[in-house]
């Protein structure tokens, strides 16, 4: 736009790419520090929590003892 004419196609498109630039460095993020957290073995303190035979995780610290100690 050196001679000031109207916005161009390729302004918008630029815009398009930098966000999905972003977005994909954020997936990109998330999967790594997901690896990370699995490697390690941080992360949640629910070590047996089983969803296929319950829909709900321990709920309260009662629970969640239980279910540690069971373990």
């Amino acid at each position: 736009m050196p001679d000031g004419s109207t916005p161009t196609l390729a302004d918008p498109m630029r815009a398009i790419r930098w966000w999905l630039y972003g977005v994909a460095a954020l997936v990109f993020a998330l999967i790594v520090v997901g690896g990370a957290t699995r490697l390690t073995d941080s992360g949640l303190s629910i070590t047996e929590w089983r969803p296929l035979m319950g829909i709900l995780p321990p709920l309260s610290d009662a629970d969640c003892t239980t279910s540690s100690i069971a373990a």
